[in-house]
């Protein structure tokens, strides 16, 4: 559980840190741009406000699946 909390031995009104142990979650932005320096985008920000330049770039990292009968 994360948060703040009231300290058992400290002065009333102070507040005492609680931190999950073990390493920080993996946010989706995070993996997101992990994958995008894997293809050679790094100011993905800048690339996407380009609609044709984002939508080569995304069907690069997800070509379109073959249609099943």
């Amino acid at each position: 559980m994360a948060g703040l909390c009231e300290g058992g031995n400290e002065p009333p009104g102070s507040l005492k840190v609680i931190r999950k142990v073990g390493r920080p979650a993996t946010k989706w932005l995070d993996d997101v741009e992990k994958d995008l320096k894997s293809i050679g985008v790094s100011r993905w920000k800048n690339e996407a406000r380009d609609r044709t330049r984002w939508s080569t770039i995304i069907e690069a990292v997800w070509p379109k699946k073959a249609v099943v009968p």
